[in-house]
């Protein structure tokens, strides 16, 4: 009876791991474009180390990615967290003007 109580226990542990794997993987629909790969709990950090490290900073390695993905926003995962970067003064500006964006 223990033993049975025990598997039982294992099985949701496993399937809740598997679960919050699984989450990691997918990208919210209408997002940004980004990269599409990413490595679960570290997300494309390594990936954009790289391109700091070849462009000689962050902020190049935005601009970078913002002509890759053809657009001024785009997105990257960094760690767990998904980030939409803005790269144009303009949209900057109206980001900081609207009221939705308020604590982001």
């Amino acid at each position: 009876m223990l033993e049975i109580f025990l598997a039982s226990i294992a099985l949701i542990f496993v399937i809740r791991a598997i679960s919050a794997i699984l989450k990691e993987f997918r990208r919210p629909e209408n997002f940004p474009p980004g990269p599409n790969w990413f490595l679960p709990f570290v997300g494309s950090s390594r990936y954009f180390k790289k391109l700091c490290q070849l462009f000689g900073g962050q902020h190049k390695a935005f601009l970078y990615l913002a002509k890759k993905y053809n657009s001024p926003i785009f997105s990257i995962k960094l760690g767990r967290e998904l980030v939409v970067v803005v790269t144009t003064y303009e949209l900057i500006k109206e980001v900081h003007a609207r009221e939705e964006f308020d604590g982001r």
